[in-house]
């Protein structure tokens, strides 16, 4: 018997963007919640924070403990499924070094405006 392996793009929104030295995203998937650690680039911060109109006084909610939430961007991930059982999320080739250097998966991730 074959299993069925299969890859779909999520599109998540809204999502509680933290830093704690690495960027986390917690989100809501399959009735759970999840935290991802992200590879994110700082162009891509930089357009998050454009797009929700973060200020400056505000960047000290990205610590580990607050988060800010993300309301006018879309989180956008690959989800692998086993027979439609959820696996892991993909995860970021530009950070294959540090990931492998640190035993740890820092999950690709894009980002559109809603």
């Amino acid at each position: 018997m074959f299993k069925k392996i299969s890859m779909i793009e999520l599109k998540i929104a809204p999502f509680t963007l933290r830093y704690d030295g690495m960027f986390k995203i917690d989100f809501e998937f399959e009735g759970a919640e999840r935290e991802i650690t992200a590879f994110i680039t700082l162009k891509q911060i930089h357009e998050i924070f454009m797009r929700e109109g973060v200020e400056t006084n505000q960047l000290e909610d990205l610590h580990a403990y607050n988060g800010l939430t993300i309301q006018k961007s879309v989180l956008k991930i690959n989800a692998f499924f086993d027979d439609d059982k959820f696996e892991g999320f993909e995860t970021s080739i530009d950070g294959e070094d540090y990931q492998m250097s640190y035993n740890m998966n820092l999950i690709e991730c894009e980002f559109e405006g809603r």
